[in-house]
């Protein structure tokens, strides 16, 4: 398979540690396609993030998509640097950094005329999807009959067709999906329940050159939300409900530094 990376030029002066300036000109983020945050042509949320927390460092960002568990093995074996959306200490051989990217609101959705949602304690046992890679059954408590797919529009459809009870996801990005012209008639059959919050963390690499990254991503972001360009880059997006949630987790793992 050809390796695309799309470049993310970025021009400002490198971060010194120690005696030495040893961070890399580079930054490969690999990452599963999510409309609005990261797509194919470069653009999105996490995108820009990135872009903006390295500009201080003269560091070039590229980027390339792919299914969430390839990504993960990319970073592994040192093909890319970090990869978006885990779990904090999800993996034992990517590093994570004291901060998270981003936050998370799971709501499940479900047909109207089929549930009546009492919290995530009406999933147990029921038939439930979300997207592929995600291991959202480590984020809610009750056992569900669960299964992965490739797209927010067939775990969507499948809910429809009563082929699955619940379908999980960011409901950001359900919302987005529902306001589409080929779904927006069957939205009015459709409810939707909060399931839980969490946050997300990058994965890094394991190498020096990975964990020099990293560094660089815990000393810069605590700046970057008290300078408030984290939040014009959430209000930028639509998105400055989650920036409230997100700002807040990284001042208090800071200690207000």
């Amino acid at each position: 398979m050809k390796r695309l990376f799309i470049s993310l030029a970025l021009v400002t002066a490198p971060i010194i540690f120690g005696n030495e300036t040893t961070l890399p000109k580079d930054l490969k983020i690999a990452a599963n396609e999510i409309p609005g945050f990261n797509t194919t042509d470069g653009k999105g949320l996490y995108l820009d993030f990135y872009r903006e927390l390295y500009a201080e460092d003269n560091v070039t960002v590229s980027y390339r998509t792919c299914p969430v568990k390839r990504c993960n093995e990319l970073v592994k074996n040192g093909e890319a640097d970090v990869a978006l959306e885990l779990f904090e200490n999800e993996l034992d051989y990517l590093v994570f950094p004291s901060y998270p990217m981003s936050v998370i609101r799971l709501f499940a959705t479900f047909r109207k005329d089929k549930f009546t949602w009492q919290g995530p304690e009406t999933m147990k046992d029921k038939r439930t999807s979300w997207l592929r890679g995600y291991d959202l059954h480590k984020a809610i408590i009750v056992p569900m009959k669960w299964q992965e797919v490739d797209k927010i529009s067939q775990g969507i459809d499948l809910v429809l067709r009563g082929r699955m009870d619940f379908y999980l996801d960011d409901i950001n990005l359900i919302n987005d999906y529902l306001k589409e012209p080929k779904i927006a008639k069957d939205a009015p059959l459709l409810g939707h329940g909060s399931a839980t919050q969490f946050f997300l963390f990058p994965g890094f690499t394991s190498s020096p050159r990975g964990k020099a990254l990293l560094e660089i991503y815990n000393k810069r972001l605590p700046n970057y939300v008290k300078s408030g360009k984290l939040k014009a880059l959430y209000n930028k997006y639509g998105y400055a409900d989650l920036y409230a949630a997100l700002s807040r987790e990284i001042l208090d793992r800071s200690g207000g530094k």
